[in-house]
């Protein structure tokens, strides 16, 4: 009867082996190195993005307290305004009707001051 027998021979070359192992441990080096960077790119993007979110809200709330500030100045002024129209509004009525009330005196200066003679432009030239 014929022997069927089959060997496996197997051969190990440590040199190689070892080569082998140290180019996938810097291969593995390589992406963990990459991977470091990438978190580090990421945190300093995130970091970046939350000083600009910060800047921004900072940057509105200024700019809302400048509105309410010139808006509270445009009130002020315009209530002033107003408070002033009525004031000289009631100092008109009172002229008026103080001149109402004292139009028979009057007249009669007006007809007084007619009487008097005018200096000519000449006179006021020469009084100069």
């Amino acid at each position: 009867m014929a022997d069927n027998k089959l060997e496996l021979m197997v051969t190990v070359d440590t040199d190689k082996a070892n080569a082998s192992i140290k180019s996938v441990n810097g291969g593995l080096s390589s992406i963990e190195t990459t991977a470091v960077n990438a978190a580090r790119g990421a945190s300093r993007g995130i970091d970046g993005m939350t000083a600009a979110m910060v800047k921004g809200a900072t940057a509105g709330n200024l700019l809302a307290d400048a509105i309410e500030r010139a808006l509270g100045w445009v009130k002020e002024f315009t209530a002033g305004s107003v408070m002033l129209a009525a004031q000289n509004a009631k100092a008109e009525a009172g002229v008026r009707a103080d001149a109402r009330s004292e139009a028979g005196p009057r007249a009669a200066q007006g007809r007084d001051r007619d009487r008097v003679p005018r200096a000519s432009p000449r006179d006021q030239a020469a009084a100069v």
